[in-house]
């Protein structure tokens, strides 16, 4: 919103006490949308009036025997009193002007129940109560956001700009993720508990957006430089030391950090996490368990959650399908990470992205890719898919089209996973793996 206030009146009573409110508020820092302050000669008064009214977050209405003798008042208080109905807000601040109860009532009962200021107060009296209910709600919180933020050198604008809007609607959704945003956003991984899940006072609603404003930054740069499961352990922990309270956040919740970068739960990448992800490792709890797992948390043979199944000497005893599939693709509740199909990660395990994969953990993947089926699914189609699937009725050759066909879906999936190589030499390294061969014999089984 542009304006805090705007200011419905009736020009009879600009002299004695509407000027000079709009001069005192505005003393105050308060944005004031006043005629004399917001209209220029040559300007569309029902243009400016109107952008006026939708850019507001309160509307204050001097109510007096003038007012309800102005048509052109009472259209600017039933466009404010629909804004309410469709907002489902309280935006009018009654002040009665030379007044009472019953004068009001006598023609809008709703406006007389509002509770409302009367203007034998004084001027200086009715800004100061306008003033502190104006801050109190939104900006006190906005003051001790930025305040926190500041100390953590993470620039933000004045607490006017329009950029809060959007914080306070991450905000909003940080409560409940994922509720509202889609899987597509940039804001949806690498996110937290707030401190506060239902903010009682300004200060904790305060350090709720604080939080939010950290979590949208860090969340957008993981995004921007594609941290993801496949990422080396290496650039994980570098993206974790760069930005402020983030590794703050991953030991309070080292559930979600196995989440988001499963690799840095392999012993010797889980530098700074050892004690945390050891702790939730040997609890019984179901904190370590995916969302499709915690259904059978407690399965005797079950060791460990599956979340911190590679740091497990047994790996939890799950079976090889079980962790490769969890690895790749999962989720915890309401808390996502980017998913990748059981192709794109056979593609990403042949290129040298890989390479700083350990050779136990590099086995558990292979032997599930490599030697199964689950690939096959997500292939993207094409004349290598359609072999396949016609496999049972003719012979399977690595044709020069076949060649050209795995190419092409090499391709697709280069640009899922952000790898480089040349398509040509993971063609060849696919057909050297034999994955084709696995399946085809798991297929004639069938």
């Amino acid at each position: 919103m542009q304006y805090d206030v705007f200011i419905c009146h009736a020009s009879e009573d600009k002299e004695s006490f509407v000027r000079p409110l709009a001069h005192e508020l505005k003393a105050k820092k308060v944005k004031v949308w006043y005629d004399e302050f917001s209209i220029a000669i040559g300007d569309s008064l029902c243009s400016k009036i109107d952008y006026g009214l939708s850019q507001c977050r309160f509307c204050i209405v001097v109510l007096s025997a003038n007012f309800f003798q102005k048509p052109w008042a009472k259209r600017e208080l039933q466009g404010i009193t629909f804004r309410e109905m469709l907002e489902d807000a309280n935006i009018i601040l009654p002040i009665w002007l030379d007044i009472d109860v019953t004068d009001v009532a006598k023609h809008s009962l709703p406006l007389a129940d509002k509770f409302a200021i009367s203007a034998s107060n004084g001027v200086e009296k009715v800004a100061q109560q306008l003033f502190e209910k104006i801050r109190y709600h939104e900006h006190l919180p906005l003051d001790i956001a930025r305040k926190e933020l500041i100390s953590y050198s993470v620039k933000t604008p004045a607490i006017y700009d329009d950029w809060w809007s959007d914080v306070i609607n991450y905000e909003k959704f940080l409560r409940i993720p994922n509720k509202d945003l889609s899987l597509d956003s940039p804001y949806v991984f690498w996110i937290f508990p707030l401190p506060y899940l239902t903010p009682e006072t300004p200060e904790e609603y305060g350090m709720n957006l604080a939080s939010a404003v950290l979590q949208r930054n860090w969340s957008t740069d993981a995004s921007i430089s594609r941290i993801t499961v496949l990422t080396s352990p290496e650039e994980v922990h570098h993206f974790i030391e760069r930005w402020p309270r983030l590794k703050e956040y991953v030991r309070t919740y080292p559930h979600l950090l196995a989440l988001y970068a499963p690799q840095l739960t392999i012993p010797g990448f889980d530098s700074g996490f050892e004690d945390v992800l050891d702790k939730i490792m040997s609890s019984r709890t179901k904190v370590a368990y995916s969302g499709w797992r915690k259904a059978f948390s407690y399965e005797e043979k079950i060791a460990c959650g599956d979340l911190v199944a590679l740091r497990h000497p047994s790996w939890g005893n799950y079976n090889y399908r079980d962790i490769t599939s969890y690895y790749f693709s999962t989720n915890y509740g309401n808390y996502h990470r980017p998913g990748h199909s059981q192709f794109n990660a056979l593609i990403w395990l042949l290129s040298d992205d890989s390479s700083w994969l350990p050779p136990n953990i590099r086995k558990i993947f292979g032997d599930t890719l490599f030697y199964g089926d689950d690939w096959v699914g997500p292939m993207p189609n094409g004349s290598f898919k359609s072999a396949l699937l016609k496999s049972r009725i003719h012979n399977f050759r690595y044709t020069s089209d076949i060649k050209q066909g795995i190419i092409e879906v090499i391709k697709i999936a280069q640009k899922e996973i952000y790898n480089q190589q040349p398509p040509f030499a993971l063609m060849l390294k696919f057909i050297d793996s034999n994955a084709t061969g696995h399946f085809l014999e798991l297929w004639k089984e069938l």
